[in-house]
């Protein structure tokens, strides 16, 4: 409001944003620094964004990536890209399916139709011409799933949870077997027609000769 009444930008406010977020946010007790400090506080704040704050896996997931990209500054948007995107995913999969509370919930063989079909959902799928609209997303939310998956196992041995270990690698198994024809085959094809439409702009005759003269002249 301040810009527009005045035509003038208020100093530091985006900064002040973000601090106040920082100030007032809260997140799972297991959230690294950086999370806390450079990642969370810029991220928009919504309902997508609040339901995750407390998910255990997810600020692993997370942290993970903090430390991967930690000495990387200008990668801090990825991750915030990468958090907002498996935010979403779980939001439109709790709506479906209403047993599902957090994020390890989703990763039960009983679940595997039903992340297909939020992948397919999410990339864009249109029943008409058999093609996702938007194939990046799709390829990279099941990647990015089935490092969630690894993340829990691994959390899951460490808890000595051998039971929940199980269902958490059959769903490894499933998603590694099935999401290489339920999704991926349909990111291959949307590139493959990408390229084939991909216009190719030819020299005109005027710069070919252009270049002949040119090189002739060179080679003299």
């Amino acid at each position: 409001m301040w810009r527009k009444c005045t035509e003038r930008k208020l100093q530091g406010c985006r900064r002040s944003l973000a601090l106040g977020r920082r100030l007032r946010s809260s997140l799972h007790e297991n959230a690294c620094d950086l999370l806390r400090d450079k990642v969370f506080p810029i991220l928009r704040e919504d309902d997508t964004i609040r339901d995750i704050r407390y998910d255990e896996l997810l600020i692993r997931y997370a942290n993970d990536l903090c430390t991967k990209f930690a000495s990387r500054p200008h990668c801090y948007s990825l991750i915030r890209s990468k958090i907002r995107m498996v935010a979403q995913f779980l939001s439109r999969i709790k709506k479906i399916e209403p047993t599902i509370d957090n994020l390890s919930d989703v990763f039960h063989p009983r679940h595997y139709d039903k992340i297909v079909q939020i992948i397919n959902m999410m990339g864009k799928y249109n029943k008409e011409t058999g093609q996702l609209e938007a194939p990046s997303t799709a390829f990279d939310l099941g990647t990015q799933l089935k490092i969630l998956c690894e993340t829990h196992k691994f959390e899951c041995i460490k808890k000595s949870d051998e039971q929940r270990l199980k269902e958490v690698d059959n769903t490894a198994l499933l998603m590694k077997q099935g999401l290489s024809t339920s999704v991926n085959v349909y990111v291959k094809e949307a590139q493959i027609n990408k390229r084939r439409k991909k216009q190719i702009v030819l020299p005109s005759r005027q710069d070919i000769s252009k270049l002949m003269v040119y090189l002739v002249g060179a080679a003299c």
